[in-house]
């Protein structure tokens, strides 16, 4: 038995879990309500610190709090996100493959094993090894909504766009061109004169910039032209903000030179095909070259063979060799993780798996239950999960409540959790709206037929995982439409001292605040001015060392780990500093009825409608769970006022059925009242039911079509 016993990690108030080897421990519970805390931060941390001592030195930096514990395992800790930023890391090396398919296609070429290395001197020299290059995004440029006198092209509505909007005129007049028509009502030879194109005449233009009279002479060139040529002036502005990773033309995606990945392997198939193509086509080789060869190839093949064979279980074979780490999703990275343990030769280990279903569909997550059943066999797993499939195979279940954050971090009973989760069905109205065509067109999805977003309401795309729902959101959309903002369920970037309060921009306000009631400087208020404390500059922590590359803190004696100097603590309002203010919960805020300025009341109760109301305005930002991470950011651009239309990758990600619906419910309140649509990206039935508009990606052949439920 494996006991851990009164801990307080983060927010779990003194408690204690037990389990056995070769068992499932399910943890579920409200999101923000202490599940990482007791999987990730505390028995993993146990774990890793344990396994340090022996490893590093007894360097290892502590930071679970707990009161006892005995025995621990050896723990894989597998969470849904990705940090990989090396662009060189791809499937084939990252997954120890390499050596493998180098040595089978060393035989069949006839080249040696080092020649198919993505970092030696056979890699491709246009994109240097990386299998892509950046080019300009022409549906980025264009704006299909306005006409060329409304200036179509993003990359001109600069600060010189009076100097452009006649260049453009002029040269419109010169070709007897009709102005009143969009891009996509003009001719192909036309379209590219404007784009691409070069007038012989020059023009002499008076323009205004910041204020002030200038004149240049010029022959108009077409947008994408002058940055195709890379032209210093401001024809060639803002070159990296409108082009796009695309395909190398040189390597054709393979990362080697032509003459490597031309190369012959068998019948008509060449290393490219092998590197490029998707595993589930790869496999069908291998297999033939495994019946024709010697052991040692045999060998190599069926290490591979069985790698695609547990991806295809896991809906990942879709991927190819060649895709570089740094691309993939937090699912599909652990999904593949999750391949490589089910492979590999250790025994015994604790996996800790960070929401494995929540990127899944319902079919991928009967194979996902599968996978963690066989993981048992050998191991002890823990789950951290909302899934019921998942909870009916575990051996043990642990549920984290009531609520979130400091309302969060006690063991609750199951049924009372399901309880919990239980909501009253609100009826969807239906709405007659405008249906905007959108063209699918991608370097990496193959996309057939058409998709219409319709106006005003909320449209969903579901589809097996990998099949392209986030290329049309991430990639897609920004270029075709106007005021269109899309949130990922990436994690916010900020310093280890972003708050809640400093990401939402509240911190302003209650400066603001203080400053009015005091009747004082705001400076003296602020953590970056006047009122940082003298000794750790406004931090909170000073730096004590180093632990290799991290950097150790403690708090500030001076200032308590306040971050503020004391006079500026003797300043009340309402009896309590503003440092009191800010550790308060959104919800103590609202009770007590206290008014800050407008934005500041609207915002707090925007996150209390989007049950974050636990949350402290002085929370770090890089506490918070998956869920309350987007939901932020959510109710950050809403706040804004200037967007109105969402792309929302997996809203329902780390949330239970309540706050599902609480979100739901102001996506519906911002559609009716202030006319904004949104776009989600969801593999929940239950939150898809609740869409208006939806369509199915399917895989049919090699393409993607969109089918309208």
């Amino acid at each position: 038995m494996y006991e851990y016993k009164g801990i307080t990690t983060n927010n779990l108030k003194d408690i204690s879990v037990e389990f056995k080897d070769n068992e499932i421990i399910f943890i579920g519970g409200a999101s923000g309500s202490g599940k990482s805390s007791l999987a990730f931060d505390t028995i993993a941390a146990i774990s890793e610190s344990e396994y340090g001592t022996l490893v590093k030195d007894n360097k290892v930096a502590v930071k679970y709090r707990i009161k006892e514990y005995g025995n621990v395992l050896v723990a894989a800790t597998l969470k849904q996100l990705n940090f990989n930023v090396n662009p060189r890391s791809i499937i084939l090396t990252y997954f120890g493959l390499y050596p493998h398919l180098a040595n089978i296609l060393s035989q069949f070429t006839g080249m040696d094993a080092g020649s198919f290395s993505l970092n030696g001197p056979h890699r491709c020299k246009k994109c240097n090894g990386l299998g892509y290059i950046d080019v300009i995004d022409e549906l980025s440029i264009v704006d299909p909504t306005r006409s060329i006198e409304e200036m179509p092209f993003r990359c001109w509505d600069t600060s010189y766009i009076n100097f452009f909007s006649q260049l453009l005129h002029k040269f419109c007049q010169e070709q007897k061109l009709d102005e009143t028509k969009k891009i996509c009502e003009l001719s192909e030879s036309t379209r590219e004169l404007l784009l691409r194109g070069k007038g012989e005449k020059k023009y002499k233009i008076s323009y205004n910039l910041s204020g002030r009279k200038r004149t240049k002479t010029s022959p108009y060139i077409g947008p994408i032209l002058g940055m195709e040529l890379g032209m210093k002036d401001m024809f060639g502005m803002n070159v990296e903000k409108f082009s796009k990773a695309s395909i190398c033309p040189e390597c054709k995606g393979s990362r080697l030179i032509p003459k490597v990945y031309n190369s012959r392997v068998i019948d008509e198939v060449d290393v490219n095909y092998i590197l490029t193509q998707s595993m589930d086509l790869v496999s069908e080789v291998l297999k033939s070259i495994h019946k024709n060869s010697k052991e040692g190839i045999k060998y190599s093949c069926e290490q591979i063979i069985r790698f695609i064979d547990f991806c295809k279980r896991l809906n990942v074979s879709y991927l190819n060799f060649s895709r570089g780490i740094s691309t993939l999703s937090g699912g599909e990275l652990q999904r593949l993780r999750m391949v490589q343990l089910s492979l590999g030769k250790l025994k015994n280990l604790l996996i800790v798996l960070d929401e494995p279903t929540s990127s899944l569909n319902p079919k991928e997550v009967a194979a996902m239950v599968s996978i963690v059943l066989e993981l048992k066999k050998n191991n002890t797993v823990i789950v951290v999960d909302h899934n019921k499939e998942l909870r009916g195979i575990a051996d043990r279940t642990y549920f984290l409540g009531p609520r979130g954050g400091v309302y969060g971090g006690e063991l609750i009973n199951e049924s009372d959790y399901l309880k919990m989760q239980e909501y009253q069905p609100f009826p969807l109205k239906k709405s007659k709206t405008e249906a905007k065509p959108i063209t699918l067109k991608s370097d990496y999805v193959n996309y057939s037929g058409n998709f219409y977003i319709y106006i005003g309401t909320l449209n969903a795309l579901s589809g097996a995982s990998g099949i392209g729902k986030t290329t049309i959101l991430r990639d897609i959309l920004p270029s075709q439409l106007e005021s269109y903002q899309y949130i990922t369920q990436k994690p916010i970037r900020g310093n280890r001292n972003s708050t809640v309060a400093t990401y939402t921009k509240l911190s302003d306000e209650v400066r603001n605040y203080y400053a009015i009631k005091t009747k004082k400087s705001k400076k003296i208020f602020s953590l970056f001015q006047d009122g940082a404390c003298p000794k750790c500059g406004g931090k909170g922590s000073i730096i004590v060392g180093e632990l290799y590359n991290e950097q150790l803190f403690i708090d500030c004696e001076e200032c308590e780990g306040t971050g503020y100097r004391k006079d500026t603590l003797k300043e009340l309002v309402d009896g309590i500093n503003i440092n009191d203010f800010l550790n308060q919960s959104i919800d103590e805020i609202i009770e007590k009825n206290i008014s800050v300025t407008k934005k500041f009341d609207w915002t707090v109760r925007l996150l209390k409608k989007m049950g974050l109301s636990h949350l402290s305005l002085n929370q770090k930002i890089s506490s918070l769970s998956g869920g309350e991470n987007q939901r932020i950011k959510l109710s950050q651009a809403l706040g804004e006022g200037r967007t109105k239309i969402y792309g929302l990758d997996e809203p329902s990600k780390g949330l239970g059925r309540n706050e599902m619906i609480d979100l739901i419910k102001v996506i519906y309140e911002n559609i009716e009242e202030k006319g904004r649509t949104f776009i989600v990206s969801e593999h929940n039935p239950e939150f898809l039911g609740l869409c208006e508009h939806r369509y199915e990606l399917q895989k049919k052949d090699e393409n993607v079509v969109l089918v309208k439920q």
